[in-house]
């Protein structure tokens, strides 16, 4: 019996990225951007509270 056969196909992730998610570089700086900064604004308020405590 040939075990190999038996194996189900595993699809390559980065076909499936490619082929799925279709972005050019500016929107995805702009949101890797966007998020930085409302990481900081979380931050600095965290800090605040922290030290009002």
């Amino acid at each position: 019996m040939d075990i190999e056969k038996n194996k189900p196909s595993v699809p390559h992730l980065d076909e499936n990225l490619q082929s799925t998610h279709e972005t050019n570089s500016e929107e995805v700086s702009l949101t890797i951007k966007e998020t930085i900064a409302k990481n900081k604004e979380i931050i600095d308020k965290n800090r605040k509270i922290l030290g009002k405590s």
